[in-house]
């Protein structure tokens, strides 16, 4: 009868250990740069990252919104929980972006090392590929009396270059976030006769309907500028 109770005694301790979850790897842990494999924006949009935490938190950024969650390691498997996110409204190809990646990450997902990046499959399939963060900085600006923040992204052909703009709209503010091939510039609207004229750097970006100019004052500032059009 001893023997029985003790046998007994210990069952919720054994199940503890038997349910209890695994510790996460070193590998996983930190700050990733996250590419959805098999996925393409339909513009360009900045991309998501995840903090995957110690504590078995994760964290980041989905395209559009931040979002936080917890979730559970079983070995080489980690399961999201449903993750909670804020409400903002983003361009169409970031809210796409977010679906698709806020949809993998709700679940088990199989994780694999793969050098420096972290692999996960949906057992069948990898679906996203976590990557170490290229250095940079978020910037956060509240603007006094604005209700709303309006974003649009345009991708342009100006000449032999690529230009990335992303109009930023919020009450009296208004500026243009600009990827000139290497070049990154936040540009700050300026007084002009028609169209958003911006300066940023070296440059001045003067959009006009769907078509933009592109001056590099490197050039002179008497020099001609690139005309620019929406890339197909």
């Amino acid at each position: 009868m001893l023997k029985l109770l003790l046998s007994i005694a210990t069952l919720p301790l054994l199940a503890g250990v038997a349910i209890a979850a695994d510790p996460v790897p070193f590998e996983l842990t930190g700050q990733w740069r996250v590419e959805i494999l098999d996925f393409a924006t339909k513009a360009p949009t900045p991309p998501a990252m995840i903090e995957i935490k110690p504590d078995r938190t994760f964290s980041g950024f989905s395209g559009c919104n931040r979002y936080s969650g917890a979730f559970r390691m079983e070995q080489d498997k980690i399961t999201f929980g449903a993750p909670a996110a804020t409400k903002m409204m983003c361009a169409p190809a970031a809210m796409e972006q977010e679906g698709k990646f806020l949809g993998l990450l709700n679940g088990a997902l199989i994780w694999k090392a793969d050098g420096r990046s972290i692999l996960l499959s949906n057992g069948t399939e990898s679906v996203l590929r976590l990557t170490p963060p290229t250095q940079e900085a978020d910037v956060t600006i509240r603007v006094p009396g604005a209700e709303s923040v309006d974003r649009q992204t345009v991708r342009y052909t100006c000449g032999d270059k690529t230009v990335d703009a992303e109009y930023i709209n919020a009450g009296p503010v208004s500026i243009a976030r600009l990827t000139i091939g290497d070049d990154f510039v936040v540009a700050a609207n300026v007084l002009s006769g028609s169209g958003a004229k911006y300066a940023g750097g070296r440059y001045i970006w003067w959009a006009k309907g769907n078509e933009a100019m592109l001056y590099d004052l490197y050039r002179g500032t008497d020099a001609d500028g690139i005309a620019c059009v929406p890339a197909p």
